[in-house]
């Protein structure tokens, strides 16, 4: 079955805007989203708070009764909507019968469901709310919103990585370094000028135990996370870096394609997270490259297993 999208800005109500176009002869199955409704509503003529940055869509398509009725596409919508909230985001969603998906016993998202019939067809007509940004903070009922926070890290480094290309270019320079094996210097002319910002793995969990501490006040918001100028270094500098930390020189050698992805100099910019939450990173570039170094040296009868 092919479905049709149709964006709206602003609507009275995703389910109205269906109940026209069904009345106007337009019968392809549809989903209707807007970024606002003036006049939603729910069961039994309720206002929906629809604030501007959650979710409302409205889905409707001619209803076959002998393959499904009423009731089944009530159950199965419920479900269905709790599992995509509760995989997207790891909360656990419980189901109030009829049309209600509840967070911690607070309503997160509403059901309404209706049929029409236009001439000899009947319609399903199935509208949602879904409160992903906001929490429309109604009285008479206790409701929440999809808590969430997007980083944006730089690049990641520290202790417990294997050397390895998919765990970060960092452990494997200090790696091949310890165990004297060969890298390359890729691109922009192979002088190994590349420079990343790089921030220890303690920070990082540093200051997600802090965004989670305060996730009722400060959330669905996007930051970036990094080590900043101060912990940026090129390749060439990370080659000098490594050499003394381990005391092995080790040969570099040139490949001079460079990727269509990679980019000469990437620095992450804390401003907004230092503003937020009154934090920055605390541990330097030697602490990075020492707290790999050291962790080698202490597992080095595990990297086998991995390298």
């Amino acid at each position: 079955m092919k479905i049709k999208l149709l964006k709206f800005k602003s609507v009275k109500s995703t389910n109205d805007t269906a109940l026209r176009l069904i009345k106007s002869k337009y019968s392809k199955p549809t989903i209707i989203t807007s970024l606002k409704q003036t006049k939603g509503r729910g069961t039994m003529g309720k206002k929906w708070i629809s604030k501007k940055g959650n979710l409302f869509f409205t889905i409707f398509f001619e209803l076959n009764q002998k393959k499904i009725n009423f009731k089944h596409f009530a159950i199965l919508n419920a479900y269905l909507i709790r599992r995509i909230i509760s995989k997207e985001f790891k909360r656990k969603i419980k189901i109030k019968w009829p049309n209600d998906l509840l967070f911690s016993k607070k309503k997160i998202c509403g059901i309404l469901q209706e049929t029409i019939i236009y001439g000899k067809k009947k319609f399903l007509i199935v509208g949602m709310g879904i409160n992903t940004n906001f929490d429309p903070n109604i009285k008479s009922f206790s409701s929440t919103c999809l808590k969430y926070i997007i980083n944006r890290f730089g690049v990641i480094a520290g202790p417990w990585q294997f050397g390895k290309q998919d765990q970060g270019f960092v452990p494997l320079w200090v790696a091949n370094h310890f165990f004297k094996k060969k890298l390359n210097y890729i691109g922009f002319g192979s002088e190994g000028h590349q420079v990343r910002d790089i921030i220890h793995i303690d920070d990082v969990c540093e200051i997600i135990f802090l965004q989670i501490k305060k996730i009722n006040k400060i959330h669905n918001v996007t930051f970036n996370i990094g080590g900043e100028i101060k912990n940026s270094i090129s390749l060439k500098n990370l080659t000098n870096l490594c050499q003394k930390f381990t005391g092995n020189k080790i040969k570099i050698g040139k490949v001079l394609k460079t990727s269509i992805y990679d980019v000469p100099y990437f620095i992450s910019d804390n401003t907004k997270l230092k503003k937020t939450y009154n934090w920055k990173p605390k541990r330097s570039l030697d602490r990075v490259i020492n707290d790999i170094y050291k962790w080698i040296i202490n597992n080095r009868k595990v990297w086998k297993y991995f390298n």
